[in-house]
């Protein structure tokens, strides 16, 4: 009786949380779900093929999510490419993937409305996945080459260097196998719909963000400046010399693989709102911009056209809810895209300029 006491108290009180997160909308009740094991060694997307849904992360956020057929965010398209179809396929963290804004008003699905216009049949594969960095898109690239990109358009975000540090795709792999496995193999399908789970997990990534940061001493998106470094400063600073040594490394064996493979190859680099809205926080766009320069990438910085709308920080990004770009963002990056890169030489001469 003691034991039946015992489970129906912890049964209610996980019902009366639950309902509580939802009543409250301290968590969503539902979340975009990536792949098990399974679905990992059949699909190319990192996403559960197949789920529609209103993602309510943030409920003054509301926005549209579809992930299609190959497990990749955006409309279906076949596997095998038609003749005379222009592919890019567009890897890169939230900024990518498009947190809080629907599905046709990403940076892809803006790019691939005006690709369009200029080449006809054209595919823009959202490659995107949130939290990642190099580390993680260069897995991806490789798993959607089978796909026959004409074009990767890699989309890096300012937090990409610190992501170094903890890259995703191993904590990526761990949730496969952790959700494949017994038990939670059986539950998982049901639990990804509820408010406690996605809350547990909402909190465990905050946590370790945290604790990245504090290690890092980061700020949100940029690396913070000292005039004055003691010891412990001094280290940090090394740090982040080194997860930049890393990433241009990485940088430069993506565009290797590329070349092997005889895909090209672009870079857009996209700023947070703190460097449009202040001058002194570019240096570590400056120094990308220089590091795509050194290595001959195609490369398209995006902080010119923001700052030149003179539209407010709030209407380019999502402020003051949270930091991705907003959909007038997003719309104009694309269309900075469409003037500045070489469309016609991608497609061997298919595209207008």
């Amino acid at each position: 009786m003691r034991i039946a006491a015992l489970g129906t108290g912890c049964s209610a009180a996980v019902v009366l949380a639950e309902i509580l997160l939802r009543v409250l909308q301290l968590s969503p009740s539902q979340a975009v779900g990536t792949v098990t094991e399974a679905e990992f060694s059949r699909y190319p997307g990192l996403f559960t093929p197949g789920q529609e849904l209103l993602s309510l992360e943030k409920p003054a956020l509301p926005y549209q999510v579809r992930i299609n057929s190959l497990g990749y965010r955006g409309e279906d398209f076949l596997a095998h490419k038609p003749s005379g179809e222009f592919r890019v396929l567009t890897v890169g963290d939230s900024f990518t993937y498009g947190d809080f804004v629907d599905n046709d008003e990403t940076l892809p699905a803006r790019l691939e409305l005006g690709l369009r216009r200029l080449c006809g049949a054209v595919t823009v594969i959202n490659g995107g996945v949130g939290g990642t960095t190099l580390l993680t898109h260069q897995a991806i690239v490789d798993r959607a080459l089978h796909l026959d990109p004409d074009l990767v358009l890699l989309i890096f975000s300012e937090n990409d260097i610190g992501d170094l540090a903890d890259p995703m795709l191993l904590s990526l792999a761990e949730n496969r196998r952790r959700k494949s496995r017994f038990p939670l193999r059986f539950v998982y399908p049901l639990l990804r719909h509820t408010a406690i789970w996605n809350f547990a997990l909402n909190v465990r990534a905050r946590l370790a963000a945290q604790a990245r940061d504090r290690e890092l001493d980061v700020g949100p998106g940029v690396f913070r400046e000292r005039a004055d470094l003691e010891p412990s400063a001094k280290r940090r600073e090394q740090r982040k010399s080194s997860l930049r040594a890393e990433y241009a490394r990485r940088l430069d064996e993506l565009q290797s693989a590329l070349a092997a493979a005889k895909v090209p190859f672009a870079l857009a680099i996209y700023p947070s709102h703190h460097s449009v809205s202040d001058s002194h926080a570019r240096e570590q766009l400056e120094w990308l911009s220089g590091i795509g320069k050194h290595l001959g990438i195609d490369s398209v910085s995006l902080l010119d056209v923001l700052e030149a709308t003179g539209e407010p920080i709030d209407a380019l990004y999502l402020l003051p809810w949270d930091g991705p770009p907003s959909p007038l963002g997003y719309s104009l990056s694309a269309d900075e895209l469409l003037r500045r890169l070489n469309w016609a030489g991608y497609s061997a001469g298919d595209c207008d300029q």
